[in-house]
């Protein structure tokens, strides 16, 4: 069976067609490279979180997804076509990458854990490896490929082989180029194969492929196929002895689907050798699904719905579903989604609908591997049982919705007490944090809060576990939770931040602050907030956890831009207040931010509104006020740094000499001239 996670935006861009493509960090599949028009950003899935990104001027465009190559911590990619660069990790600034200017437009450039060497693929189907290209750019290769045919997917197979699918643009025909990397046995160059695919014998002329996917198996191939009559079909490809293209095995139909819609956006991946996933497929109410398919039986085993936004156009049907370990990525309009999913052999009676509850459970469990809990279980007697299979169960149950209230605690309490192991508890937290989320957003009448905090004290648990949790809290308005939650979790995304800094701004009931304030443990914390704030003291401190956390820069403008005008003037009021207050250097006593983080937060809120913030007259004397603690600012440290060159010639001047004895006097007086 299988099972997919809820999806979550990864990013997003500005145009629908600045989307370039996404490769996987051949180190570690859980990081992944996404690459923008304009940007080159890496990711960690498990973190959601951006941890390096680089920028190109606007003439510069970035033509093709950047990629590893071979050196530790470099990358490669196109601008213009035609313009190779390589840099290295550390070096953000573009005009100082190498660069090598070719000689024939790129299509992409492929790299693999294994390969000594990316594989540049030119536009005309011809490869090179990438350090002969940086030898010789100059190099020109002759076209595989012919007139009208549009490279369709490039794949690099059994480290040694290029696998290129190519459709022409008007008869619709596919046909497979397998390129050789590696040389013959006398040292001669290998002959490039082209073999096209014929049309299944229960096709008509009218019938065409709308999308495929490749998949590796031993020496072998499989080319999967989606026609426009909602068939599915594979083809083996044969490597040894000779490459062959085998005949058209009908693996199944999807039911409903027929399109001669020539614009229609379907892709599809391999996940194994027995399912695959689809993307783009639409029910009778014009609905897309992201879904899993067994091929054995060829049923869909689960399904997530894709909010496609705005229309798609002229998007390149296989740029819009990739893989990396666990993870299904997805290109939906301007925005980047990723599903978690997991697989686990099928049964007839899972795929007839029977023994569901089991699937279910499988499914909870396989998404959450539970094998390192470090449990133990007890019968009454003493005996020891499974007490690994035991919390198995019980995690299980605990999504299931047909338990009533009384029942869920009784097994939430059950699984606590059977994980009292510090590590089996922080491994375990974030499962039993979504399920009660998701409980208690079914049941109104429910919330275990003394649990929940609980669970929350004393974890370092990264925010991205359990997302849910910031904006149900949100939704109840329980500031002390939320503080708990900033306290003891890492990696908050952006988005979730900019809701909270949203939440905040937003509540104008000072009760609600005051009796926040009230708290033993808040209390001497919030008294820390200088004087004249223009907010209340406990939205300051509150705000405050939100300034000092890491974040992206772009990725807070983004969201920031989506914050309501009203809330931009209190939070560029408060930031201006902190111009002056905030210390140089972070104190732990304090929480106010350091001057470095107010001025970042300035800068990226000002970049976020500023057509606004210059149009809306009832901002003008606040941007007045800012200008002018900027220009106080800069003449102070401008007075700083001639009284640095004072001291350092004092400090030169002041060497002091011990006496006869070695000593240095105890006691000193001296007057000096400046």
């Amino acid at each position: 069976m299988a099972a997919l996670g809820e999806g979550f935006e990864l990013c997003s861009f500005a145009k629908e067609k600045d989307f370039v493509g996404v490769t996987v960090d051949r180190n570690d599949d859980d990081t992944v490279i996404v690459t923008s028009k304009s940007n080159v950003t890496a990711y960690k899935l498990s973190h959601q979180k951006a941890i390096h990104s680089w920028s190109s001027k606007s003439n510069q465009m970035f033509t093709c997804p950047a990629s590893q190559t071979s050196q530790p911590e470099e990358y490669s990619v196109v601008q213009q076509n035609k313009i190779l660069r390589l840099w290295k990790c550390d070096n953000i600034d573009v005009s100082k990458w190498k660069k090598y200017v070719l000689s024939q437009p790129v299509h992409e450039i492929l790299t693999s854990s294994n390969h000594r060497q990316p594989v540049v693929v030119y536009e005309n189907g011809s490869v090179c490896e990438l350090q002969s290209v940086v030898d010789n750019p100059k190099l020109t290769h002759g076209s595989v490929i012919e007139t009208g045919e549009i490279i369709e997917s490039v794949t690099l197979v059994n480290e040694d082989k290029i696998v290129i699918v190519v459709q022409h643009e008007k008869t619709y025909d596919v046909s497979v180029i397998i390129q050789p990397l590696s040389k013959s046995d006398d040292g001669d160059d290998v002959t490039t194969q082209k073999l096209k695919l014929e049309k299944p014998t229960d096709l008509t002329e009218n019938h065409r492929c709308l999308c495929h996917c490749i998949h590796q198996e031993d020496k072998n191939m499989s080319l999967f196929t989606l026609w426009n009559n909602g068939c599915v079909y594979r083809n083996i490809i044969t490597t040894s002895p000779n490459i062959s293209l085998q005949t058209s095995e009908k693996l199944f139909t999807i039911q409903g689907f027929v399109s001669d819609d020539k614009d229609l956006s379907v892709a599809m991946t391999a996940l194994s050798d027995s399912y695959i996933a689809t993307v783009g497929l639409r029910d009778n109410q014009s609905k897309e699904f992201l879904t899993i398919w067994d091929i054995t039986y060829g049923t869909p085993l689960c399904k997530q719905e894709i909010n496609v936004g705005t229309a798609r156009t002229n998007v390149s049907k296989q740029q819009q579903i990739f893989t990396a370990g666990s993870n299904i990525l997805v290109s939906v309009g301007k925005a980047l989604m990723v599903y978690s999913y997991s697989l686990a052999p099928s049964t007839l009676a899972g795929v007839l609908g029977r023994g569901q509850r089991a699937s279910h459970d499988t499914a909870v469990q396989s998404i959450v591997p539970l094998s390192a809990w470090n449990v133990h279980s007890t019968t009454e007697s003493g005996r020891s049982t499974g007490g690994k299979a035991t919390v198995d169960m019980l995690v299980g149950k605990l999504s299931d919705e047909s338990q009533t209230n009384e029942e869920f605690s009784s097994t939430l309490d059950r699984v606590i007490k059977l994980c009292a192991n510090k590590d089996a508890m922080l491994y375990l937290t974030p499962v039993l944090l979504q399920c009660i989320v998701q409980r208690s957003s079914r049941s109104s009448d429910f919330w275990p809060r003394s649990i929940v905090q609980s669970l929350i004290k004393g974890k370092q648990l990264p925010a991205t576990c359990c997302i849910e949790l910031f904006q149900f809290l949100i939704d109840k308005e329980d500031l002390s939770l939320l503080t708990l939650c900033f306290k003891h979790m890492t990696d908050i995304p952006e988005k979730t931040l900019i809701n909270c800094l949203q939440f905040y701004l937003s509540v104008k009931k000072d009760a609600i602050f005051d009796d926040f304030m009230k708290r033993k443990q808040i209390q001497p914390m919030v008294e820390t907030i200088p004087t004249g704030c223009p907010l209340h003291k406990s939205q300051a401190f509150l705000i405050n956890q939100i300034l000092v956390c890491p974040q992206n820069d772009v990725f807070v403008i983004d969201h920031l831009k989506k914050l309501p005008f009203d809330a931009v003037m209190d939070f560029l009021k408060y930031l201006c207040f902190l111009l002056d207050k905030a210390p140089v250097c972070l104190e732990e006593k304090n929480l106010i931010p350091t001057l470095e983080k107010v001025v970042e937060w300035l800068c990226v809120l000002l970049d976020a509104q500023f057509t606004q913030l210059v149009i809306v007259p009832e901002a003008k004397e606040l941007l007045l006020q800012l200008q002018q603690q900027v220009e106080d600012q800069a003449q102070f440290f401008k007075e700083l740094g001639s009284l640095e060159a004072v001291l350092q010639s004092l400090k030169s001047s002041l060497h002091v000499k011990p006496d006869k004895q070695g000593d240095v006097s105890l006691y000193r007086i001296e007057m000096l001239k400046l």
